[in-house]
């Protein structure tokens, strides 16, 4: 009789060999239920970010159809919403800049050290 066979090593190589299988097919069908919920969240996301890009646009379509006819002209209507499309632009790029100066500030701001206390003799 071998000493494989006296300790059982190989039911408990198999055993081992069994609960890593097991564990590997855990680990794929975890991995395709997340990324099935991530797939499903990221859909969401998009249809929603698509409906409210066609939203945004019919209101300012109807806001420029209105300011021209306030201001009697269709295409001053329009000239308007430019004006305020790039003023937005304006603003979120200089607001923009200020964040990732205050940012690099932050993260280049040098830590002060702490003072040594002085050996006194």
């Amino acid at each position: 009789m071998s000493w494989l066979k006296f300790f059982r090593v190989d039911d408990l190589l198999n055993k081992v060999k069994e609960l890593i299988e097991l564990r590997l097919e855990l680990f794929r069908k975890e991995l395709r239920e997340h990324t099935v919920l991530l797939a499903r969240q990221l859909l969401l996301v998009s249809v929603v970010i698509i409906l409210m890009v066609i939203t945004m646009a019919f209101a300012s379509i109807a806001l420029a159809i209105w300011l021209g006819s306030l201001v009697g002209s269709m295409a001053g209507g329009f000239a308007l919403m430019a004006l305020l499309f790039l003023l937005l632009c304006i603003f979120f790029v200089l607001s923009q800049r200020k964040t990732v100066q205050k940012l690099w500030r932050t993260v280049n701001e040098e830590t002060p050290q702490e003072q040594a206390p002085e050996n006194e003799m």
